[in-house]
């Protein structure tokens, strides 16, 4: 090997090299210092035992015996873990070395006793003359190791002999001796869904719970005496050998009541996280000339467990007015798999193999699924728009589509053709991801029925009144076809959001078809002109401060009350429950309330540490209660309010209280001083 020309390379090989044999003196020093303890513990043990000392005094007295004598080697060779005593060590296996280690490690360790260039110059030797050094053969550890196999040895034929007579120290065993003594162990195993191929566990009387959605819970306690287990509060029905069984789906607790004992343990359900999909290029709306375009497009996702699918669909819409089509379907993409959660989809967008006409719009997204069956792991980018430019348009290719054109989520054909897809997949749907769907397409609805609202004059402010008026459609009252339809467009959009606001979508549905043909036939009308304010409601200058203002009076506003929190709510009436326990600790349902009221902390917020600590002090109060232990009772109360308190009152604002006449006598006054 060359000399190093960097010093400081020559020196990091030197000390790497002292560094490499002094922890392997730790390890010889630690190996000894193991087989001394073993073998003097075995000796001591087998004396004391031929002595006739009892076990407990036959362990203690072997065991502070092999502490003493392992201690001491540890410290008699602590200076032989050194640098200096490491190069030493060295020099005695490579006797070609001829002291240059030592020198180099004591110039090294003080550089300021010679000149640089001739402490440089030895290092440089040092370095080349160590490059074929092995530290394993500078210092051999076998005969260190057979000597602490040997002391395992005499230790292990030495302790059935000695641990004679410690049966009674032992815990008994789960199962049989164990509800003879009373005491009833809980086991939990957690099996996780099928899809995640995660493995199960069984924790046995376990502080928390903690488990993902879908996995299935067997409770079992061995105890003679019968146990009642509840989750979230259910009774849980026991099958026929005694376990329970439930599939987790809500965080909330575990509560258990079995030879005299009542625990609750914190249940914890994470859900399944839905996939994250990005499209990272292009990334935004697109406006092209022509069809000849080619886009390529770029998309990840990732899962916190695994990933199933990953595909890129587009639809084309085609059309004007309320005159859609719609055409679905995937664009071909070379997905690469870098790890189960994560992967990588590209794609080459060819506008021309879809044969787009000018006006044509192109909608793509990406789709991933994870693991879960069905379309309950399924999820989507956001929606990217590709617009070929149409007759009028000034085609700028490349930049984002102005914020301003029409897209096809704001088309009441759109909202037919969604609501309608919700009723084919919501069957093999939740009924809360139903619920989720039919709000997002209530939102769209809003949407689109705000556009024409603002179309026919101005926002309207009551839809009661609106609907209310709709009897002025059939009386003819308003002159212009075109204008009637559009009005009977947006009462039926407002009954499509009453129906999917209440996730009908059956009811849904028929007035959102009438809506779009009442749209197309508002859009025939070519002479209709819209206006922004009609002439039959414009206002009369005449009639301007022509009211009678004999019954005017002072009017405040009434302040509408905040919406609940139903944390705090629950807080203050759980805070409610321990002040009347703790006013009555007598009572005959005060063990019943406590047990309850420990449950129900668990459930305003599963996995808070505060309402964990606090369910443990009311579980502490029933204990203390059930021994009439009032004192030490009232103490565990008065630890768990502390945090009730603090979350009952949560967002509460305080402020000074003053009626209005104070208000008013306090202005006077201080206009009088003035």
């Amino acid at each position: 090997m060359p000399t190093p020309r960097d010093p400081a390379s020559a020196a990091g090989q030197v000390l790497a090299l002292l560094e490499r044999v002094r922890r392997r003196v730790w390890v010889r020093h630690a190996l000894l210092a193991a087989a001394a303890f073993l073998l003097t513990a075995a000796m001591v043990s087998i004396l004391f035992r031929l002595a006739g000392a009892s076990a407990a005094v036959r362990l203690g007295g072997a065991a502070c015996a092999g502490a003493i004598v392992a201690g001491s080697l540890l410290w008699r060779g602590r200076r032989q873990r050194s640098g200096a005593a490491a190069a030493v060590v060295v020099e005695r296996s490579y006797p070609s070395l001829r002291n240059l280690l030592v020198t180099a490690q004591e110039l090294l360790a003080a550089p300021d006793g010679v000149p640089v260039y001739m402490r440089e110059r030895v290092v440089r030797e040092t370095a080349r003359a160590i490059a074929g050094v092995d530290s394993s053969r500078a210092l051999p550890l076998g005969r260190e190791t057979i000597a602490a196999a040997i002391g395992a040895l005499l230790l292990f034929v030495s302790l059935p002999s000695a641990t004679d007579g410690l049966r009674v120290l032992q815990p008994p065993a789960i199962g049989h001796e164990s509800a003879r003594a009373g005491v009833a162990d809980l086991l939990v195993a957690i099996e996780p869904p099928a899809y995640t191929h995660l493995p199960s566990k069984t924790l046995r009387n376990p502080q928390a719970v903690t488990a993902l959605a879908g996995s299935t819970a067997t409770i079992r306690v061995l105890s003679r005496s019968p146990a009642i287990v509840r989750i979230n509060g259910v009774t849980a029905e026991p099958k026929s050998d005694g376990s329970s069984q439930v599939v987790l789906g809500e965080s909330g607790a575990v509560a258990v009541d079995a030879a005299g004992q009542h625990r609750v343990i914190p249940l914890t359900v994470t859900p399944d996280a839905k996939p994250d999909v990005r499209v990272t290029a292009p990334g935004k709306d697109l406006r092209v000339v022509d069809t000849h375009a080619r886009i390529p497009i770029h998309v990840t996702a990732t899962d916190d467990l695994d990933l199933r699918a990953l595909d890129v669909r587009y639809t084309i819409v085609s059309g004007a007015g309320e005159q859609f089509t719609f055409v679905e379907g995937t664009v071909p993409a070379a997905v690469t798999r870098q790890s189960g959660r994560a992967w990588r989809a590209d794609a080459s967008l060819a506008l021309a193999d879809h044969k787009l006409e000018p006006g044509d719009s192109l909608i793509y997204r990406a789709v991933a699924a994870d693991g879960r069956p069905g379309t309950a792991g399924e999820a989507s980018s956001d929606t990217y728009f590709v617009e070929i430019a149409g007759p009028g348009d000034v085609p700028l290719e490349g930049v984002d589509m102005p914020p301003d054109k029409e897209r096809y989520a704001l088309s009441e054909a759109m909202i037919v053709v969604k609501i309608q897809r919700l009723m084919a997949a919501e069957r093999g749907m939740r009924r809360a991801e139903v619920a989720e769907t039919a709000a997002n397409i209530a939102a769209e609805q809003r949407a689109v029925r705000a556009n024409f609202v603002f179309l026919l004059g101005g926002e309207v402010e009551d839809e009661v009144v609106e609907a209310e008026a709709s009897h002025e459609i059939q009386e003819g009252r308003l002159a212009n076809q075109a204008r009637r339809d559009i009005v009977a467009a947006t009462v039926l959009m407002a009954k499509v959001e009453q129906a999917l606001a209440a996730v009908s979508t059956k009811g849904a549905l028929p007035p959102a078809q009438e809506a779009v043909r009442a749209l197309q036939r508002a859009f025939g009308h070519n002479r209709y002109l819209l206006r922004a304010l009609p002439s039959r409601i414009r206002i009369d200058p005449s009639r301007r401060l022509s009211g009678d203002a004999a019954g005017v009076r002072d009017w405040s506003r009434q302040i509408e009350p905040p919406a609940p929190d139903a944390r705090a709510a629950a807080a203050r009436a759980a805070l409610a429950g321990v002040a009347a326990i703790a006013r009555d600790p007598g009572a005959p349902d005060a063990l019943a309330r406590l047990s309850s009221l420990a449950e129900r902390l668990l459930t305003i917020e599963p996995g808070a540490a505060d309402l964990q600590a606090a369910s443990r002090l009311l579980l502490q109060a029933r204990e203390a209660l059930a021994r009439a232990d009032v004192p030490n009772a009232r103490k565990a109360l008065q630890g768990a309010v502390g945090p009730l308190i603090a979350r009952a009152g949560h967002e509460r604002i305080d402020l000074p209280f003053a009626s209005r006449d104070a208000l008013r006598l306090t202005g006077a006054a201080a206009e009088g001083g003035r």
